[in-house]
């Protein structure tokens, strides 16, 4: 038994002995697989304003058998129906040439919306000689105008700040139209006193 364990012991300790001497079993290195780079991604400018809608209500479209209650509110693609002076067009005609816009409201048929033709506000702003009837607004919103009527998508009401600027506005055009005024007088004047001189 004694001898047994002594080769057991050896056995052990050459092993030990082996196992130190010995260099230590490679591990196997697996490939290093590179990381794709970063997408660029472009940086959202948040200046820029998405385009506005017009909020309208989704209602069902009543049945033309029924009478529609006020509560169901308006059916889907129609619009308020406003005045002509609540137009981009016809305030502007109001507060800043009204002679035009009285002229035209009295060549205009009669009706509830006082809603002139097209043909008669482009005839009478043709034949006005105001500046103000050349300007490239006046001729964009005569388009709007043309295209949906009386039925705009917001009204525009007069404020105080317009009503003050609308004033000064005709104020400032009132006194240029003098000095011209002024101005072809005295040519006129001039004009005939050289002709007396010469005659005489």
């Amino acid at each position: 038994m004694k001898n047994n364990r002594v080769n057991i012991d050896r056995d052990v300790q050459s092993r030990q002995r082996i196992a130190a001497t010995s260099p230590a079993p490679k591990r196997e290195e697996k490939p290093v697989i590179p990381e794709p780079p970063p997408k660029m991604t472009r940086r959202k400018n948040k200046s820029r304003k998405s385009p506005r809608k017009r909020q309208t209500r989704l209602v069902p479209n009543p049945d033309p058998s029924q009478k529609r209650k006020k509560e169901d509110g308006r059916p889907k693609g129609t619009y308020k129906i406003y005045s002509f002076e609540q137009t981009k067009l016809g305030f502007m005609l109001k507060y800043e040439v009204p002679e035009v816009f009285d002229l035209i409201l009295s060549l205009s048929p009669k009706c509830k919306r006082k809603a002139p033709p097209v043909i008669i506000i482009r005839t009478v702003c043709a034949a006005s000689p105001d500046p103000s009837l050349r300007k490239p607004k006046f001729f964009r919103w005569l388009e709007e105008y043309e295209r949906s009527g009386v039925m705009c998508g917001r009204p525009t009401l007069p404020t105080a700040q317009r009503i003050v600027y609308y004033h000064n506005l005709r104020k400032h055009k009132l006194e240029s139209r003098q000095r011209e005024m002024e101005e072809e007088n005295s040519l006129m004047d001039n004009s005939e006193n050289d002709f007396n001189s010469i005659e005489q």
